[in-house]
């Protein structure tokens, strides 16, 4: 009698097994779905007026890419053919890099809303920053002080930097010492539109 239970229950435990294992499955579909119905759709002339409320959303939006960043393919940026401003989409992990190939192209993107606030400790920062690339960049041609080290447009970039850096002062000034709030979106999911 005990050889013939052993069998069943033995038979009993696989069985079990493979029910949990279906069960598991299709509690795994059911996280993904409510995952895709957390995305937020919005509408791309309403991303500016909401824009605060949704920092830290995960937002589905579509739109024409007007420009890819050709030096780093960090970034790019889409409009609405009925809009007037622009949406700045930055890379992320899942992205890592935009194609050029997207320019011109209607998309449907999904990411998450990110929020950049530069006030004063933050330029104070990035002078910081800026002097120290500085002061490590000397230190390098000292080193090399055979006449053969090229700075490839090194000093223009800084150039640049310090430049962007005045601006911003004169608007955070201009805006009674209030931050430049800049919103963009990080993508996660890229899909071409037909």
């Amino acid at each position: 009698m005990i050889k013939l239970l052993l069998p069943v229950a033995i038979l009993f435990m696989l069985y079990s097994c493979c029910n949990t294992e279906c069960d598991t499955t299709e509690n795994n579909d059911t996280d993904s779905t409510q995952v895709v119905e957390e995305t937020n759709v919005v509408e791309f002339a309403d991303f500016n007026k909401n824009v605060e409320q949704l920092v830290g959303e995960i937002i589905t939006m579509e739109g024409v890419v007007t420009h890819v960043c050709r030096h780093s393919g960090d970034k790019m940026y889409m409009m609405d053919e009925n809009s007037e401003f622009s949406v700045k989409l930055v890379v992320s992990d899942q992205i890592t890099s935009f194609d050029t190939l997207y320019e011109g192209k209607k998309i449907l993107v999904e990411g998450i809303v990110t929020e950049l606030v530069i006030d004063s400790a933050y330029i104070a920062n990035w002078e910081q920053e800026i002097l120290a690339e500085e002061e490590s960049e000397a230190r390098e041609e000292a080193v090399h002080s055979d006449g053969t080290h090229e700075t490839d447009g090194e000093c223009d970039h800084h150039s640049n930097e310090i430049n962007l850096i005045e601006s911003y002062k004169k608007q955070i000034e201009n805006n009674e010492g209030e931050p430049l709030k800049f919103y963009s979106l990080s993508a996660t999911e890229i899909e071409e539109v037909e």
